[in-house]
């Protein structure tokens, strides 16, 4: 979530709050964040970064467990809502708004957390290798990154197809994708379908990387990748798997 092109901007805004609704809810995030307490061998009073915190599920969620929790984004939408998610639940939750290519901590973290799909909105690979060079610069020596996104083995093999997406909140969205294998880049056409009918159409794109670049781009960065699964079961990466999950550490 830390892009600044239109993808981003037009991601992560009122809309994605409403359509998105049902897939960010506690049913997802708290087993979600058991499995980050895991894979992070969190001990207690760890003290952890949420990248890309978006509305804060899993800052919200991690405070609760006792860590001591920083959320980043970009998305003034986002992080209001965090806030007040927070103030829901007692919380003072600690939110600081900057660009995830550029981070403004001296501090090093026991930990990072990026879920939900943040990496790969930027104008470039470059810019993405950025990202990753700093999570390895706000990490402690020995510390862990954890990142969640699409199976991308799956993304490439569906070549082209359409999801969809209903809401409890009334929304309804349909996505029609496909592969650009030259870039290694997803298109999405999208149309939003408002409660009272209002047809709003987006062109997103996203980069897709493979684990075999993913780990390349966490070399570089000055971390090793540690493991790749396909489910918070600590299944193995599959190619019929739905979702990646990355852990790695910074090199001591």
């Amino acid at each position: 979530m830390g892009g600044q092109g239109p993808s981003y901007r037009d991601r992560f805004d009122e809309l994605y709050l409403a359509t998105y609704a049902d897939l960010t809810s506690d049913r997802y995030t708290v087993p979600e964040v058991e499995a980050i307490e895991r894979l992070l061998e969190l001990r207690p009073g760890s003290s952890l970064l949420d990248l890309a915190c978006g509305q804060g599920r899993h800052l919200v969620q991690l405070a609760i467990q006792g860590y001591t929790v920083i959320g980043l984004d970009r998305s003034d939408v986002l992080m209001r809502q965090a806030y007040k998610d927070g103030q829901i639940r007692g919380l003072d939750v600690n939110l600081v708004q900057g660009d995830m290519r550029a981070l403004p901590f001296d501090c090093a973290f026991d930990g990072v957390v990026n879920w939900f799909t943040a990496l790969g909105y930027l104008e470039s690979d470059e810019e993405d290798q950025k990202v990753l060079n700093d999570v390895a610069a706000v990490l402690r020596p020995g510390g862990r990154f954890v990142m969640e996104m699409p199976n991308p083995i799956q993304t490439y093999q569906k070549q082209a197809w359409e999801d969809s997406e209903l809401a409890s909140t009334g929304y309804a969205m349909v996505n029609r994708n496909y592969m650009n294998y030259e870039t290694g880049s997803q298109h999405t056409s999208r149309v939003i379908i408002t409660p009272e009918g209002e047809r709003i159409e987006r062109e997103l794109k996203m980069r897709v990387y493979l684990p075999h670049e993913l780990e390349r781009m966490l070399n570089l960065a000055g971390m090793e990748r540690l493991d790749f699964f396909g489910s918070l079961a600590g299944e193995r990466l599959a190619p019929e798997s739905n979702r990646l999950i990355l852990t790695a550490r910074r090199r001591r």
